[in-house]
């Protein structure tokens, strides 16, 4: 997914935005459950806390970094910059096909003024072949 998102082919919406695209900060937490009629409680229930072994630390030339929500915004403020971050909205495996969702969105610093209502993201569907899991499809793109 993110070698599809940030290195080749078509990159992720907005990406763009990202001010060091060779740095890329990816919140640490994810979901397996999202939208449909599940309450607040199964929601939070349902959040994962990715490890570094999760996510390469680089492709094709871009690093990556794992950061807590916490650890964006310390980032932020200290820095005084206001910038964008990936984050995995969404990651739901049911059987041999995988629902992926990634995101980029803006962390504010705390004094900030800014007001932003630029990111995007998008959904992708991988299917398990032969043990390895391939990219089938997009079937949802947001572009704000």
């Amino acid at each position: 997914m993110l070698e599809k998102g940030s290195c080749k082919g078509k990159r992720h919406p907005r990406l763009c935005l990202i001010s060091d695209k060779a740095h890329i900060y990816i919140q640490d937490s994810y979901y397996t459950k999202n939208g449909g009629f599940i309450t607040a409680e199964e929601f939070n229930a349902s959040a994962v806390v990715l490890d570094d072994q999760d996510i390469p630390n680089q492709i094709s030339g871009i690093s990556f970094c794992l950061k807590s929500t916490s650890e964006l915004q310390d980032i932020a403020n200290q820095s005084l910059q206001d910038f964008m971050f990936l984050n995995f909205s969404l990651i739901r495996i049911e059987n041999n096909r995988a629902i992926v969702q990634l995101n980029n969105n803006w962390m504010v610093q705390q004094n900030s003024e800014g007001r932003y209502f630029s990111g995007g993201g998008y959904t992708c569907i991988f299917k398990k072949v032969d043990g390895h899991w391939m990219f089938d499809k997009v079937t949802q793109m947001i572009i704000s």
